[in-house]
């Protein structure tokens, strides 16, 4: 493993710097999670090329440069997620999970090495807006083109019902050697649904122009306030800055296993 030391002064690094829209030092993560027990989901980055719209309303073709951090087993799913950042709007694309061996193609394509086409079937909001509440979210293609047309990465997952989300990172720490990381929940929606049958996760961070990070591999749990007085003053902080008033659930990452992870180069 990576030594943890190393990725601290990393975060540590970013900090100031990542997200200077946001009003209180953090760092954007991505929170990967599946609804299998025991499951970490697969990750990595990769460019996006170009987003088109697929047989159906809220079929979508996700065509990018990079590849599957592996391919699906039968009954996973692989799922694309594409943000605008400073205007916290995203969506995360899915493919539908995969039904047999040798049907991969209905799912994705490798039209060529280092190409890949994801067939979307359907996208999630990852911001707040008028679909985020409704678990049957099908959005049009047009409104995702017109919110994230111009993103070019995106964090790309496979597992069980995979789940990629943008989570505000507003405190770390090293403990016993390990690094462990704090963000803070205002609703119930798809990552906690998750989270209720699978504390296995993957916090993906990574620099916003550099396109190069880590992925970190662990278990996360909700935590009482008290357990981490300084995390979740900050947590706290972090929500007010950002007008949500303060979280209902703060989470604890610790971290067993970390990998880099990097856009590849052309």
């Amino acid at each position: 493993m990576l030594d943890p030391q190393t990725v601290y002064n990393f975060l540590q690094e970013l900090r100031p710097r990542q997200v200077p829209w946001v009003p209180h030092p953090a760092i954007l993560t991505f929170l990967g999670t599946t609804g299998a027990s025991g499951t970490h989901p697969s990750v990595a980055l990769a460019r996006v090329v170009e987003l088109a719209p697929g047989a159906a309303p809220s079929d979508m073709n996700v065509r990018l440069s990079g590849a599957l951090p592996r391919p699906p087993l039968v009954g996973e799913s692989v799922t694309v997620s594409i943000s605008k950042y400073e205007q916290y709007h995203g969506y995360q694309i899915k493919t539908a999970p995969l039904r047999a061996r040798g049907a991969e193609s209905e799912a994705y394509e490798v039209p060529r090495r280092g190409e890949l086409l994801l067939h979307g079937k359907r996208a999630y909001t990852t911001h707040h807006g008028p679909y985020d509440l409704n678990f049957f979210e099908r959005i049009p293609f047009d409104e995702v083109q017109r919110t994230v047309g111009v993103v070019r990465h995106g964090v790309v997952a496979v597992g069980p019902d995979v789940n990629v989300s943008p989570r505000h990172m507003f405190h770390h720490e090293l403990v016993h050697g390990r690094l462990v990381t704090y963000h803070g929940d205002g609703l119930a929606m798809k990552t906690f649904r998750n989270l209720q049958v699978n504390k296995a996760s993957v916090r993906l961070v990574f620099d916003l122009v550099a396109l190069k990070g880590y992925a970190l591999f662990g278990a996360i749990e909700e935590i009482p306030g008290e357990q981490a007085p300084a995390a979740h003053e900050q947590v706290c902080a972090g929500f007010v800055a950002l007008g949500y008033g303060r979280p209902s659930r703060i989470w604890r990452h610790v971290t067993d296993r970390i990998e880099p992870v990097a856009v590849a180069t052309a």
